[in-house]
């Protein structure tokens, strides 16, 4: 009875040996602690305290590795069998570790990437196959950041590298797009039409949207060379209409030039419109890029109706305040047509609305409908027409004295027209010339006297039953004011009143500093448009300040 008491006792404590846990066990081997302590280090630099997101730990990865498997080749099956969850979270540190070193190294090759594309950029250079490199880059990282864990390790590498190379991805997405398909295109080449055709539109489209000069420039070049290559190639289908119209594209901006059109520019654009290859976002882009070649900004437009009106002697308030309300600033309509007032039933077109006048030629009228010099200097020949006129055919205003503006009015009156819509005595009429005197007062921000309504008298001539005004009449108006924007540069000028100077032609962005009555101040440039509002008449002049060194900004209105 005793002997089977012993053995069962025996049997219990071998069973109990056999089925403990791993940590009842017996120590495990040295080889293993180590193993497990290196992984344990390497934890604290890829998923603790020690992973800034920057780290790389490598020798603390490679020490993990090299103990890991050193104590593999030392165990034997059983103990591997018995060790299977230290081995299995050895091994899982081992991974992270891997993980969290290709996703560190791959933030800091996009922040290679990305520092040189921007060093390149400031340069005026562009490395169209680095964009390539940087995205594809961009697209290895992510693929790395999915592997990361914990999160919160993941969130400290992508708040280091990605967010600001996605910011670069955006910013440059249509040069890496449009580089894409150049290359989509040139594989392709050798194949059919119809396999090119899709890459060459793409490119044909956008790459002028590219919004990085160099790397516009630089893929112009690439598309230049892949159009060449084409030239002698058999086109056919869409590829064959994508061609033809890129070599009218090209035909057309050698022809056009800003503010100079052409007559074949509406055909193209209507080819554009009417074709049923292309998107309305498409069209939209193709349009844009044909207008481009003949549109100038309003600032531009401004500067060449500020120069016109100085070399003739007219106030440039005058004739900026008359462009404005005959076209709005408008040459050209969406269409590549010289504009037409859709109000006025004259024949009047460009940015000037001129029609045939006296002694002006069919030529020069023709020369004027697609080009905004011509129609400018045409424009104010009819001004100078009307404000001859005076003693003649409308009364005169003080001395007749073209740089007062109060002289004007008469002559801004007959240039739309000696007509009894134009009397502003008429009730709920708002005569041309009044139109044109409140611009210069509110958008010139010159305070002109506008002529009392009392001394514009239309008289209707009983036989032809038109209007005409009696020239032999003569106003004086309580102010005369002089044209602020007629100085030169050189011209010095004493300040009427505490104004503010700026360090940009521009009211927004600056508050300026204020200069005090009295001052002194020399023009050093005249005639800078402002940009802040497109319909603002007044202009700048950079000028020196006597006492302050450099070189500022002074509003025209303040030179009255």
């Amino acid at each position: 009875m005793k002997k089977n008491h012993l053995y069962i006792l025996l049997s219990l404590l071998i069973a109990a040996f056999v089925f403990l846990p791993e940590r009842a066990q017996a120590a495990a081997p040295t080889v293993l602690k180590d193993a497990s302590s290196a992984a344990t280090k390497l934890d604290i630099y890829t998923s603790g305290k020690g992973a800034t997101g920057s780290n790389i730990p490598s020798t603390e990865l490679k020490n993990a590795k090299t103990k890991r498997d050193y104590a593999l080749k030392k165990l034997t099956a059983a103990q591997k069998k018995t060790y299977a969850s230290t081995i299995k979270t050895i091994n899982e540190s081992i991974v992270r570790g891997d993980n969290y070193i290709a996703a560190v190294l791959g933030g800091k090759n996009l922040d290679k990437y990305r520092n040189q594309i921007e060093v390149n950029t400031k340069a005026g250079k562009a490395d169209t196959n680095l964009l390539l490199t940087f995205s594809s880059a961009l697209d290895d990282q992510s693929r790395n950041l999915s592997k990361v864990s914990p999160s919160t390790i993941k969130k400290k590498i992508e708040s280091l590298y990605s967010v600001k190379a996605k910011k670069t991805q955006s910013d440059y997405s249509k040069g890496i797009t449009v580089k894409k398909a150049i290359l989509e295109a040139n594989k392709k080449i050798k194949l059919s039409s119809d396999s090119v055709a899709p890459h060459f539109k793409y490119v044909m489209v956008n790459r002028h949207e590219v919004p990085q000069a160099a790397y516009k420039t630089a893929l112009n070049a690439e598309f230049n060379k892949l159009y060449s290559d084409l030239a002698t190639k058999k086109k056919t289908g869409k590829l064959a209409t994508y061609y033809e119209l890129e070599k009218q594209m090209i035909l057309l901006d050698r022809l056009v030039n800003p503010g100079v059109s052409a007559k074949g520019v509406p055909d193209l654009i209507k080819t554009i419109s009417d074709s049923s290859l292309y998107t309305t976002s498409e069209k939209a882009l193709l349009n844009k890029r044909v207008n481009s070649m003949f549109e100038l900004s309003p600032a531009q437009i401004k500067q060449k109706l500020t120069s016109a009106a100085i070399k003739h002697g007219v106030p440039p308030e005058i004739v900026k305040a008359v462009a404005l309300k005959e076209s709005g600033f408008k040459q050209f309509d969406t269409t590549g047509k010289p504009f037409m007032n859709s109000s006025h039933n004259d024949g009047g077109f460009g940015i000037m609305q001129v029609t045939k006048g006296t002694g002006i030629s069919d030529a020069a009228l023709d020369q004027a409908r697609y080009n905004i010099d011509k129609n400018i200097e045409l424009g104010i020949q009819i001004l100078l027409e009307k404000w001859n006129y005076t003693g003649i055919h409308i009364p005169t205003i003080n001395t007749h004295n073209k740089m007062i503006l109060e002289d004007w009015y008469f002559a801004v009156l007959a240039y739309n027209g000696i007509s009894y819509t134009n009397d502003p005595n008429r009730s709920g009429t708002k005569p041309y010339q009044v139109d044109i005197y409140n611009y210069i007062i509110g958008s010139a921000d010159v305070p002109a006297e506008i002529l009392d309504k009392k001394n514009v008298a239309f008289i209707q001539n009983s036989q032809t039953l038109g209007w005409y005004l009696d020239a032999s009449k003569s106003y004086t108006t309580s102010r005369q004011t002089k044209s602020t924007q007629l100085y030169k540069a050189k011209d010095t000028f004493t300040l009427k009143k505490g104004v503010k100077y700026r360090v940009i032609p521009s009211k927004t962005g600056d508050t300026g500093s204020a200069l005090t009555k009295d001052t002194i101040v020399t023009i050093d440039k005249a005639g800078v448009e402002d940009t802040y509002n497109d319909t603002n008449l007044f202009n700048w002049y950079r000028v020196q300040i006597q006492g302050i060194k450099g070189y500022w900004y002074v509003a025209s209105q303040n030179f009255n």
